[in-house]
């Protein structure tokens, strides 16, 4: 993943943001997270945090699951109880009400990606979404009938038009000219739960399981490639790519792994495993993980609150 600077800019004001802040806004600003201030190492840069929650007077629900910043600049807040844009300025809330009771198929929103059309798509455990941002209409989209499943863990828009979306039976590819979805089915293709999708700084498709591992999709062959197992019980929450183009691999339960040799097809990738037992991690359950641009600390959250791993190797 290329660290970069974002911007936003609410009419006339612009505000400047890096994507690890923007990861880690999930944190600090909205949730709930025990950590240790003065064992984090100093950024060379002070980050500022204003806080949005119900304790300040906000509408925006507490319990946040993902945040997002679209080809716009806007940045896009699921949460339990609907969708949230924030502007810069104020957050406006989009969710099932009273006048539209079935505007969603759910007000509890998984995962959120943005493709360059300026289509929103949003999943949820009863189905995936497609926002229009210019206009706010919205189309469902359902896979229980097509074989896939409703119950959705990942999003992912890239180049011109494609979207993928994980789900409990694998993966469901968007047919443009249908309108619709189709489950993916081959060779070393995923046929279980996929937790998280990633594309790399190469263009290739790196996708976590919940209990078989990861695959990759070679952009340049066209191939599917499974990966010798990671932990104990082959668990993959996310997979992250820092700005070294490592493949880091955080676990429901095992930790993190770190993938050297992340493009030898033939095998011969080495795993190295960090977790609370040979590590100071925080905790063994690991829910993202970004890298602070300006000294190259990698910041992971878990269930337990935030562990930063320094470059030396150790965690505070």
């Amino acid at each position: 993943m290329n660290i970069r600077t974002l911007y936003i800019k609410p009419h006339f004001v612009t505000a400047t943001i890096s994507v690890f802040q923007l990861m880690f806004f999930l944190f600090f600003i909205v949730c709930s997270v025990s950590i240790r201030a003065s064992n984090l190492p100093a950024p060379q840069t002070p980050l500022n945090f204003k806080q949005f929650s119900s304790r300040t007077g906000s509408q925006l629900c507490d319990e946040t699951s993902v945040v997002i910043q679209d080809h716009d600049e806007f940045v896009w807040i699921g949460t339990r109880l609907g969708l949230n844009r924030y502007d810069g300025y104020s957050i406006k809330t989009y969710k099932n009400d009273i006048k539209h009771p079935h505007l969603f198929t759910s007000a509890d929103i998984k995962c959120i990606a943005d493709d360059e059309k300026g289509h929103l798509w949003f999943g949820t455990f009863t189905g995936l979404n497609r926002m229009d941002k210019h206009t706010g209409k919205v189309k469902q989209y359902h896979f229980d009938n097509r074989g896939g499943s409703d119950y959705i863990n990942s999003v992912l828009c890239y180049n011109e038009g494609n979207v993928w979306v994980g789900n409990e039976n694998g993966i469901s590819v968007y047919d443009r000219q249908t309108d619709r979805f189709d489950l993916l089915r081959g060779h070393n293709i995923p046929t279980v739960g996929v937790k998280s999708m990633m594309k790399d700084s190469r263009g290739n498709i790196w996708v976590g399981t919940r209990q078989n591992g990861v695959y990759k999709y070679n952009i340049r062959d066209r191939r599917w490639y499974h990966l010798p197992q990671v932990n104990q019980i082959n668990s993959v929450q996310v997979v992250f790519e820092d700005s070294h183009h490592q493949i880091w691999i955080g676990s429901w339960g095992c930790g993190v792994c770190l993938l050297k040799n992340p493009y030898d097809e033939n095998g011969k990738q080495k795993i190295v495993v960090m977790n609370t037992g040979n590590s100071g991690i925080g905790s063994n359950f690991i829910n993202t993980i970004a890298e602070n641009p300006n000294d190259h600390t990698l910041w992971i959250g878990t269930t337990e609150g935030l562990s930063v791993r320094r470059k030396e190797g150790t965690f505070v």
